[in-house]
């Protein structure tokens, strides 16, 4: 956490959970904005992929970005998603959980995110046929 962090009391703010709208088949996951005059702790997301029967390895990416246009923060998902496939894929805060088989879970950072900063989970190889679902995750906010 950045030493703001650690000043402000975090402890006495709630967890809340989000989800993003469930997009179409073929499309991108839209990205969750810290909104204004706030700031946040993202403490983990997930979604699911159903790939079509296409042949390509699909994997998803993990971004944190604090001014818009630079990546702070890139994490590459450890989960091939091939033709036909249903899958889970975590980014859970400091921490690792693999599970065999359709769920894999990578790290991102523990840290306060400003006004303005924006989280994406980003498929690459994405097929027109391929349903990602809602996305979901776990947060605390509080005042900027």
């Amino acid at each position: 956490m950045t030493q703001d962090a650690r000043a402000f009391n975090w402890d006495s703010i709630p967890v809340k959970t989000g989800s993003t709208a469930d997009p179409a088949a073929g499309a991108q996951l839209a990205a969750i904005t810290v909104a204004a005059g706030k700031r946040m702790i993202l403490y983990s997301m997930e979604a699911t992929i159903v790939a079509d029967a296409t042949v390509a390895t699909r994997i998803f990416f993990a971004y944190i970005r604090i001014n818009g246009a630079d990546t702070t923060y890139a994490s590459l998902g450890g989960l091939n998603i091939t033709a036909s496939q249903t899958k889970l894929q975590s980014f859970m805060a400091n921490s690792l959980v693999i599970t065999a088989g359709t769920q894999y879970g990578m790290h991102i950072p523990l840290m306060e995110l400003p006004a303005g900063a924006t989280i994406l989970m980003y498929a690459v190889a994405l097929q027109a046929g391929d349903n990602i679902g809602a996305m979901t995750y776990t947060y605390k906010e509080a005042p900027a």
